[in-house]
């Protein structure tokens, strides 16, 4: 890796300035930095993924519901329902 990239990547993922970036001149802490900012990234690469595993499995908890008969589903107005889920009228 660059110079250059090294420094687009202490910028962008830990959001230092280019000027900060680029006047890290002692190697140790260069590599201690990027090595923070692998870390960084994995852990949002990480949340990333669950969050996407949470909403998958939210989709397919809904398609679930939906593929579910109606009259196992409860009725939203409460109303008495016949076998059929037609509302029964009470007269």
């Amino acid at each position: 890796m660059t110079t250059r990239e090294e420094n687009w990547e202490l910028m962008s993922i830990l959001g230092m300035t280019w000027s900060d970036a680029s006047s890290i001149l002692d190697e140790d802490d260069r590599k201690f930095l990027l090595e923070k900012s692998v870390e960084v990234k994995a852990y949002a690469e990480e949340q990333h993924r669950q969050a996407e595993a949470q909403q998958q499995a939210y989709i397919e908890q809904q398609q679930a519901a939906q593929q579910q008969p109606a009259q196992q589903q409860p009725a939203a107005d409460d109303q008495p329902r016949t076998s059929d889920g037609r509302a029964v009228r009470p007269w």
